[in-house]
């Protein structure tokens, strides 16, 4: 009996449940059944080469290729590294050095504040009203707050005429939207990354912890006439096996 018709629906809409079904079977499938190793890093490459130069028995031809894989993944462990720690320097040294606090939330509710400059939360850094005339990111504040400490220094006895007709204004966030906007898109910029990360992670973990062989010999052709580099590998299959 048709399953269409058991199933009390036409034949068009049990083939298009049938696909419906299959598809989203395969995408589950793809996500969760299957591990790979990155193809366009130096991390995938660390893994790959040495397997294939153990399944092949080590031979003398391999060993540059597994250890260029390995030289480039130090280096690039190296330079990440060393990115990560000047970024560190530049916050907890660099800026501190030249007087730069960190941003927080400072003039995070700049309409409130405008409105109402005695309001909590509006005090600036410098102890003054966060308010949107008065408000301006760290290279202008530190140019206005120089100027005027320099003119105090430079005319002592008009400190307070000074003080109270230059106004170096404050520094603090200049679009609270935009900082959130800044900072999804940074998280979308390194989905990918993290989807990798988890990729590696997988394969590590469900990978049986024996020796493999990585790739295997696939239909040979009769003729041999015309053999050639792309014959070859065209006739070899790479896959994910287990590895000690």
């Amino acid at each position: 009996m048709d399953k269409s018709a058991e199933m009390g629906i036409s034949l068009v809409e049990y083939r298009q449940k049938m696909a419906s079904a299959k598809l989203v079977g395969a995408l589950v499938y793809m996500d969760m059944g299957r591990v790979n190793v990155e193809p366009s890093s130096v991390y995938g490459a660390a893994i790959l080469m040495p397997q294939v130069a153990r399944t092949a028995g080590w031979p003398r031809s391999m060993a540059r290729p597994v250890l260029q894989s390995y030289f480039y993944l130090y280096v690039c462990m190296l330079i990440h590294g060393a990115l990560l720690c000047y970024i560190r320097k530049e916050q907890a040294v660099m800026d501190l050095f030249a007087g730069q606090m960190y941003l927080c939330d400072f003039g995070a509710n700049l309409n409130a504040c405008t409105a109402d400059p005695n309001a909590e939360g509006c005090t600036g850094p410098a102890g003054g009203s966060v308010t949107a005339p008065r408000l301006y990111g760290w290279s202008a504040w530190q140019t206005r707050s120089f100027v005027a400490a320099s003119l105090k220094a430079l005319f002592p006895d008009k400190a307070d005429d000074i003080r109270s007709s230059v106004d170096p204004g404050e520094y603090g966030v200049e679009s609270y939207n935009c900082r959130l906007l800044c900072c999804l898109v940074f998280v979308i910029s390194i989905g990918q990354e993290a989807h990798n990360i988890m990729q590696m992670a997988r394969l590590l973990y469900y990978v049986p912890s024996t020796d493999e062989p990585w790739y295997e010999l696939g239909e040979e052709e009769e003729d041999e006439a015309q053999e050639s580099m792309e014959k070859w590998l065209g006739q070899v299959t790479v896959q994910v096996a287990g590895m000690s």
